[in-house]
């Protein structure tokens, strides 16, 4: 296989130069994951499923990507609800959802979308690992300016406060978005909403937008601190029929391919199998095109979906099962930096 990397926040085209002393053309080379500046050149065995439909990009990848961002209903609605409340410098904000309702997305795009000269802002994706709160303080104090953010509890409080007045005397609203927080214990939570104790000129400094699976309600209610103060609470839904067919569609389009090489019957099959959650419904339909390509037809139809969700990974479409998540370095522009951080269990 042969790489080339695109530097700059345009991505790149095939007229950049190629792999070695000869150029390629455009069609020999697809672009993969979430951003333009990693393209690799078409091998059979792995990616050919999609230059067979015409697709210069992976339709189905399950990742961050705003570029493939589908607005339903639901999520508009969501993302109307937790803007207007950062914009009116709320304190909590809870989006809960079930695993693969697009939460992480949403959260990005909510992140995105959040002016610099209005807001100073921390996307944080929390993992389940060995690290306290004071951990996750430490790295909000370097996304804030701190030089190596003290140690000490007390001592890192107090250098937090004073960071946070600068940015309010600049103007600014300082938001933090940690995603997966339901991976945090009630201790580190607890310590994390404590941030919203801190004033300056009988103005609240910070807002917290918690994302995570519908558990996090239970964890939250069961903290006195947290359970009282949520100003708003936006659960997501999955998508209803007719949003997930627009959103199989949409996907397509954004790849550079035709909508119609999926039908109306595979579509359909995708959203009942798929439980109109896009994460499934992503896997479901990769699987569903390389079905059709191994067949040699050019149209995907309810019977490929059918076959793929038959075949022995059958458990990625489990009600039970959670897929990994993508996540962690979301590249450069014109993505504004997210931290993954690991998590208290």
């Amino acid at each position: 296989l042969e790489f080339r990397v695109c530097c700059g926040s345009g991505g790149c085209g095939a007229e950049a130069a190629g792999p070695g002393p000869k150029a390629k053309e455009e069609k020999d080379f697809i672009r993969l994951g979430a951003h333009a500046w990693t393209w690799i050149q078409l091998d059979e065995d792995a990616v050919e499923h999609l230059y067979h439909f015409n697709l210069n990009q992976d339709p189905f990848q399950n990742e961050p990507d705003l570029r493939f961002y589908f607005e339903s209903e639901t999520h508009r609605r969501a993302q109307l609800r937790m803007d207007r409340a950062l914009r009116q410098s709320k304190g909590l904000v809870v989006l809960t959802g079930e695993g693969g309702t697009g939460k992480s997305v949403l959260a990005r795009r909510l992140f995105e979308g959040l002016e610099e000269e209005i807001f100073e802002s921390a996307l944080m994706v929390m993992m389940q690992g060995s690290a306290d709160a004071t951990s996750v303080l430490r790295r909000f104090a370097a996304e804030l300016g701190v030089e190596a953010p003290p140690t000490e509890r007390s001592e890192l409080i107090g250098v937090l406060y004073e960071q946070l007045a600068i940015v309010r005397e600049d103007g600014r609203h300082v938001v933090l978005i940690p995603d997966d927080a339901h991976v945090l214990g009630q201790p580190a939570m607890a310590e994390i909403g404590g941030l919203m104790n801190f004033e300056y000129e009988d103005r609240r400094l910070l807002s917290l937008v918690l994302v995570g699976l519908p558990e996090l309600d239970t964890m939250i209610a069961g903290i006195p601190s947290l359970g009282e103060r949520v100003d708003v609470r936006v659960p997501l839904q999955s998508l209803g029929e007719a949003d997930a067919v627009a959103y199989i569609g949409h996907r397509i389009q954004a790849a550079g391919g035709d909508a119609t090489i999926m039908d109306e019957a595979a579509t359909q099959t995708v959203f009942k199998l798929g439980g109109g959650r896009p994460r499934r419904m992503n896997a479901l339909a990769d699987n569903a095109l390389f079905e059709a390509y191994l067949g040699g037809r050019t149209i995907v139809s309810a019977g490929d979906v059918e076959s793929a969700y038959s075949r022995p990974h059958r458990t990625l479409w489990s009600s039970t099962s959670q897929p990994t998540r993508h996540g962690g370095g979301h590249g450069p522009e014109p993505y504004k930096k997210a931290l993954r951080l690991p998590a208290t269990s």
